[in-house]
């Protein structure tokens, strides 16, 4: 693992505006990570990405989350960023690989949360994003899941930033739980080899779902 050397702690404008333009104010740039650690910031995000015509048991069953979040939830977007720093992920912004950035992202999410949180808290977060994500598929859902960031292409803010995240975190739940015994490692040695051997021959998105059986259906449904 490539350790980071730091953490930088911003307020919300100086993490969007001043050092970086992203929509989203964590993310790691060469050895360090920067991040606004106000748990007040990052719920006024999430919460914002609830639409206003949500029928209200939706808006009851996503809003209980985050209204309470805690810094444990901001520990776990900390931990996404170191997860950046492991070394099965150098390469992965290459550009000859650049379709697996969906499966970097969704495990940098997966890994910190099944670690940091309750596992009724790590459930209920993922009801949530699930419930967020069939709010939003058809404003953001076009592209598949291995065109990360297609969503916040034209912009968009916070919703169409998280929007794949939340999709590719919910991927590789699904790969790891459902296909791999919930065996990390061994999805994670997938890549690895994957990175090493196939990478300019076969889409690891592809890949993994021969290497684990994935029936088509749900091979359809991971994808988009």
């Amino acid at each position: 693992m490539n350790e980071p050397r730091g953490i930088v702690f911003h307020d919300f404008d100086s993490a969007t505006k001043v050092f970086s333009a992203h929509a989203l104010p964590a993310w790691t740039n060469g050895d360090l990570i920067h991040i606004d650690p106000l748990v007040a910031d990052w719920q006024r995000i999430f919460l914002s990405a609830i639409p206003c015509d949500v029928a209200d048991d939706i808006f009851r069953d996503v809003s209980n989350y985050y209204l309470f979040l805690d810094i444990r939830d901001v520990a776990t977007i900390v931990g996404h960023e170191v997860t950046h720093h492991m070394g099965c992920f150098a390469r992965t912004f290459d550009a000859e690989i650049n379709d697996a950035m969906w499966f970097e992202e969704g495990m940098c999410f997966y890994l910190p949360r099944k670690r940091l949180l309750f596992s009724q808290r790590f459930e209920a977060l993922m009801r949530a994003e699930a419930l967020l994500i069939e709010l939003h598929r058809d404003q953001y859902g076009e592209h598949p899941v291995w065109r990360f960031g297609g969503s916040s292409v034209d912009g968009g803010g916070f919703v169409a930033a998280l929007f794949d995240y939340w999709r590719a975190t919910s991927a590789v739940r699904t790969i790891v739980e459902e296909y791999a015994s919930g065996d990390v490692r061994k999805v994670l040695r997938v890549f690895e080899y994957w990175v090493e051997h196939l990478s300019s021959e076969q889409r690891f998105f592809d890949y993994v779902m021969e290497t684990f059986h994935v029936p088509d259906v749900c091979r359809q449904k991971l994808a988009f």
